[in-house]
């Protein structure tokens, strides 16, 4: 059983050769370069943050997703380096399934009785009324996007606008001038 010994981003990971060549990908083209039994250690110009789920989905296909859909994106991101098509394939899924659930509870909190409820004691104000842009794009990467238009309540002149990227948690407001 041959050793290798990987130094990805600078971190140490130990495994077999056997590991690295169950799976059609960059390890094979690795170990085709380094065609030799003794122990051997590969550096890797990569960051470490997810090697440890990469290196286990090689060793026994399945996979623990990060619970941030950010980080399962970062995931997809070196699992697509590495070629590992699989695990490429699996990412996509959860991804995918992650945003159906961020879309449908995002449509629920704007259709919710509360949230019209919201709207309609501040339209009763002065304060400025915030209402969901239809028709809002989506992100490159496959993120959702909430476009927010601000009016001011008693004219209903528009204000200014807030874009919401929930998956990541950033939110962008402009006001007109």
């Amino acid at each position: 059983m041959s050793v290798i010994e990987l130094c990805v981003g600078g971190q140490k990971f130990t495994t077999t050769k056997t590991t690295l060549l169950k799976n059609v990908c960059l390890f094979q083209k690795m170990a085709e370069i380094k065609n030799h039994n003794s122990t051997m250690c590969m550096f890797i110009d990569r960051s470490p943050a997810h090697f440890d789920s990469i290196l286990n989905f090689m060793r026994d296909g399945e996979i623990d997703f990060p619970d941030a859909i950010l980080e399962c994106r970062r995931l997809r991101r070196e699992a697509v380096y590495y070629e590992l098509e699989e695990l490429v394939k699996n990412c996509d899924v959860e991804i995918a399934k992650r945003e159906a659930n961020i879309n449908a509870k995002n449509s629920e909190d704007t259709n919710s009785p509360a949230a019209s409820q919201r709207l309609d004691t501040l339209s009763a104000s002065d304060q400025p009324v915030i209402t969901e842009v239809p028709e809002t794009p989506r992100l490159p990467g496959n993120g959702s996007l909430s476009l927010l238009e601000i009016r001011d309540a008693p004219s209903n002149e528009s204000i200014g606008n807030q874009m919401r990227t929930p998956e990541i948690g950033n939110t962008v407001t402009t006001e007109k001038v």
